[in-house]
Parts: structure tokens; sequence; C-alpha cells
């Protein structure tokens, strides 16, 4: 009887026989099933499981005190990369894949941008020259940088004189699912990421009097000052 339900999605693998208090409830129901070939009981049966697993993912992936799981994004893009790199860290043994996993999860403030000034001062080191460079954020030019070294990049987006400039010098501009099918595992590539503390924290508020921005933090009496 159960197998004669029409799903229009995957059920999760579980155990299968747990039901949840409340889940039976109309306001919870999460999907509206088909009720043709099967009786009310399964339907209240297979609407528990998936209350339940609902109920799970979204401890898992909203838990304010945890780490981060998928990106706040709705970027179709982004998350197309989550679940490329979700795959490839799931099923290698690559360290290299995790990182960019986590960091694809990161909001934009905590991907800061590198510069091809940057770039270059990287790969000049030791015998890094022929290593792909990764950049989990964005490649931005630089003005004072006279010349731009033959280079091949791998990041989530350029600028329009960032881009044009690599090219004009031999390089490739590499989007992250190419370099997935390049490298599947991270090898011969040198992960960068720009000057995470390098920014500064101001406070965005319209009124300046006793009440704003004068607690802990703000004030040596209080503590520290920033």
């Amino acid at each position: 009887m159960f197998a004669s339900v029409d799903l229009p999605f995957t059920l999760p693998l579980g155990d299968l026989s747990t039901k949840v208090r409340g889940a039976s409830d109309p306001s919870r129901r999460l999907f509206r099933l088909p009720t043709s070939h099967c009786q009310d009981g399964y339907v209240i049966f297979v609407q528990n499981i998936i209350y339940k697993w609902h109920v799970c993912v979204l401890k898992t992936y909203e838990s304010p005190n945890g780490p981060m799981l998928r990106p706040q994004s709705d970027n179709v893009y982004l998350k197309l990369l989550v679940k490329l790199y979700r795959f490839l860290a799931r099923r290698t043994d690559s360290n290299f894949n995790k990182v960019v996993l986590r960091r694809l999860f990161m909001s934009r403030i905590n991907r800061p941008p590198v510069s091809l000034s940057r770039v270059k001062s990287q790969i000049s080191r030791g015998d890094q020259a022929d290593k792909t460079v990764v950049v989990i954020g964005t490649i931005t030019d630089d003005n004072r940088l006279l010349e731009v070294p033959k280079v091949t990049i791998a990041a989530l987006r350029f600028t329009a004189t960032a881009r044009a400039r690599i090219i004009a010098a031999g390089g490739e501009c590499l989007t992250l699912d190419q370099l997935a099918l390049r490298a599947p595992t991270g090898s011969n590539t040198l992960l960068l990421r720009g000057p995470k503390n390098a920014r500064e924290a101001k406070p965005y508020v319209q009124s300046k009097g006793r009440k704003f921005e004068k607690a802990r933090g703000r004030r040596r009496s209080r503590g520290f000052k920033v």
C-alpha cells in the first residue's frame, strides 16, 4: 500500500516507523499527497515521515549558532556550485574541496576581493608560477601594477578590466565548475583569499547621542574600546 503512493520527490532513507507528535495537524502539513490509490492512514503516515524529515533539515540548515551549511544567497549559479563541490567533498579525500565548499557558504563580506598585484606577489614565491590560482571571491584590477604575468585564475567573478588584462597577458580566466573538470581534487592549485581583517567596522546609526553606540566596546570605561 505504501508503494502505491506517487510522490513528486524522493523520500530520504531512515527509520520510517517513527511518527512525530502533531504532524497530522492540517496546519503543519507541508506537502499535499494524492489520495486516489491509498487510504487516509497511509497518507497521514507519509506526512509524518515528511514532516519529521523537513524539521530535521530546518534545524540543520537554519541553526543560528552552528556553522553555515548552505549559502544565504539565492544565486542559482552559486547553488549549483555548492551542489557540485558538496559532491566532490563527499566522494574525494581532498581537503581542497572541503575548504572551497566552506568558503562558498560565506557571506560576501567574508569573501574579500583579491587584486592582481596580490596574485603576482603570491605566484612569484618559489615554484608557484605554474599553478592555477583559485579565489572564492572576486578578482580585481590594480592600476599600480604595470605588468600582469601569464597566469591561470579560477574565481567566482572577475572585473572587466582584470579579465581583459589577464587575457591580454596570455592567461586564462576559469569558472569554478571548469576548475572542477580540470582538477577535481585541487592538484597543482594555489588557494588564495583577500585580507579578511582589513575592513573597518563602523556603526551605521543616524543618531549620535548618549543612547547610541556608547556601550561595551565603544568606551574604555565599559570594558574596552575598539
